[in-house]
């Protein structure tokens, strides 16, 4: 049995190819690594995906005759792109502080007065 199962696998390397990439995206990132996961699934010719947020890297196994490595990762990049202006539009504004500040100039004379600063 255990020899059934180790040609199996021998004969899916032989009919698939597989390529791993980083993603900066994705590292120490599991909600975003489950997004492109899914989203390199749904990609015709896509069998299999892992994405690791630990490495920051995805495995793609893929049929070449449905695809090609260059389109699987143009594909991704492009989603990753869209997903991190969507992020940022989203997350950063509600987390962003806006802080307004005097020049300095202005409020030196009083800082000055306050502190008993004497011209010498």
């Amino acid at each position: 049995m255990y020899h059934q199962n180790s040609s199996a696998k021998l004969n899916i390397n032989a009919l698939y190819k597989r390529f791993r990439f980083r993603i900066n995206s994705i590292y120490r990132n599991p909600p975003m690594c489950n997004q492109v996961r899914n989203f390199s699934l749904s990609i015709q010719g896509v069998i299999h995906s892992e994405a690791n947020p630990l490495t920051g890297k995805l495995l793609i196994i893929y049929d070449e005759d449905v695809a090609s490595e260059e389109g699987i990762k143009e594909l991704i990049f492009n989603f990753v792109k869209k997903s991190n202006r969507e992020n940022f539009s989203t997350q950063q504004v509600k987390n962003y502080k806006e802080e307004f500040s005097q020049p300095l100039a202005v409020n030196l004379p009083e800082i000055r007065r306050l502190q008993g600063y004497k011209k010498t």
